[in-house]
């Protein structure tokens, strides 16, 4: 039922009985008496959802802040309370209350609409959190004192399944107070899919903005930023998802383009980068010029260098990029849950950062910047920041022949290129490996350096034996630059 209020700027849609999803009878699950929570927040709409134990008409009064002078009533009795708010101001802060007459009455409570494009917003991002520890309770402490704009979960939000009581106890307990101010935008989990998705797609109210009309994958905008969120919970993105992912991700207009999954494409913890899914997304995010991939997954914080065809690009650049040309890749998975050890896989060398540590995920936001810090308890474990802008070219500070990028050009360099060419081991840094200076790393390379270094061979091209750059060169595998050497001193005044 639609109740329009002022001319058609605002309606209410309130839903008065238990949605049935998928054919299934929701009745199994159990009814509380839910405070109110913050659902699909744009810059102009927002669903107001509550529960009841009983069937009750629940009242909702608010307006603009300091006043709540609009007040809706539903129509019919219900369980499951949505109002459907529309037609509100951009980036202006709301008072609202939500009463269940004869149980009670929430309190009062604010929330802020999103600004359009041209602003400067703060979201958190957390993971891998439903277990009631205390790091979990540390870390949504410290997310209130933030206030971001937004909240995004990447996966597990309850342990170890998705059961009504778990998510009452472990998600809303825990949350309850900032999810009244707070819209959070989920995505589905492994362990959230253990018993079925079905209470998680009940309980959260999502856009389902793709031809399928399902809430598990959906997009939205945040300022300057698209989100595109997938479902990746039975280990797989479905041919339909990545069709959507590519057109969804092709049609944005705005700067800034995020993907959010609960498997990661790269990790270094305990479950390691889901292959299969890499090789659908990866494709479509370096094609579509997406910034950065957000998962959870591995309880751990680690963020990638850019990458892209499974190799750094713009490595050289770290921690603060210039259009680096390919997505930087996080796993933030340290909500709450226990913590992974570090476990290097093969893709060891992308990785840029890597701790063992609870956290949430800072991003600030705005037209030209976008600044990502994790936040342990304790400490700050990284800040990246990444800027719109013309690429850099790729002139940069190396030795050539130092492949291993240690500063030292010896036996170990000549090794890493025969294990690159033999092996199949680790990407090399493109321009430190090419020691005889012919733009491709062969056993030529391998023998030049070998001579080199035993035998009283010609020494590698410049830059060497110090520091120095070379306009043109292919800087896709370097990580890091040396230090120029000083300038040598000016010459003394004549006539002295």
């Amino acid at each position: 039922m639609v109740v329009r209020v002022s001319a058609a700027l605002l309606c209410a849609i309130i839903h008065s009985a238990p949605f049935v999803l998928g054919g299934q009878d929701p009745d199994p699950f159990p009814l509380y008496n839910r405070r109110p929570y913050l659902q699909s927040l744009t810059s102009t709409s927002v669903l107001l959802v509550t529960q009841s134990k009983v069937e009750l008409a629940a009242v909702l009064r608010f307006g603009v802040d300091p006043v709540m002078d609009t007040v809706i009533a539903e129509p019919t009795p219900g369980n499951d309370h949505v109002f459907k708010l529309e037609g509100l101001l951009p980036d202006t802060l709301y008072r609202y209350k939500v009463s269940h007459p004869g149980v009670t009455e929430f309190p009062t409570g604010t929330f802020r609409t999103l600004p359009g494009p041209g602003s400067d917003i703060t979201i958190a991002a957390i993971g891998d959190s439903g277990t009631l520890s205390d790091e979990q309770l540390m870390i949504a402490a410290m997310i209130e004192v933030l206030q971001p704009r937004l909240l995004i979960h990447t996966g597990d939000l309850v342990y170890p399944l998705g059961s009504p009581s778990n998510y009452q106890e472990k998600f809303i307990g825990v949350y309850r107070d900032l999810l009244m101010r707070t819209c959070v935008y989920p995505i589905l989990g492994n362990h959230d899919c253990m018993r079925g998705p079905e209470y998680f797609l009940y309980m959260f109210h999502l856009p389902a903005n793709n031809p399928a009309m399902d809430e598990g994958y959906y997009s939205f905008d945040a300022g300057d930023a698209h989100f595109a969120a997938l479902n990746s919970c039975m280990d797989e993105i479905t041919p339909e998802q990545a069709a959507w992912l590519d057109e969804d991700i092709g049609k944005t207009t705005l700067p800034w383009k995020i993907i959010l999954l609960h498997h990661p494409l790269y990790s270094n913890g305990f479950h390691g980068g889901t292959i299969a899914i890499r090789d659908i997304v990866a494709p479509i995010a370096e094609r579509r010029e997406v910034d950065l991939i957000i998962t959870g997954h591995d309880h751990v914080y680690e963020r990638s260098y850019p990458i892209l065809a499974n190799e750094v690009q713009s490595g050289f650049q770290e921690p603060d990029y210039i259009h680096p040309g390919a997505p930087i890749h996080v796993v933030t998975g340290g909500g709450g849950a226990g913590l992974y050890d570090y476990n290097p896989t093969a893709d060891a060398h992308l990785s840029a950062v890597f701790k063992s540590a609870h956290h949430y995920l800072k991003l600030r936001i705005t037209p030209e910047l976008l600044e990502g810090t994790a936040v342990g308890i304790d400490e700050v474990l990284d800040t990246f920041t990444i800027r719109k802008g013309e690429p850099v070219d790729p002139v940069f500070d190396f030795v050539r022949g130092d492949v291993d990028e240690d500063r030292e050009v010896n036996l170990t360099d000549a090794i890493q290129i025969l294990g690159y060419l033999f092996l199949g081991e680790r990407e090399l840094c493109k321009a430190a490996a090419d020691v005889d200076g012919t733009a491709e790393i062969s056993i030529t390379d391998a023998v030049a350096l070998l001579s080199y270094l035993f035998q009283g061979g010609l020494a590698p091209q410049a830059p060497f034996p110090g520091c120095g750059d070379a306009p043109g060169a292919d800087s896709r595998g370097c990580t890091a630059q040396c230090e120029a050497p000083p300038p040598p001193p000016p010459p003394p005044p004549a006539g002295i």
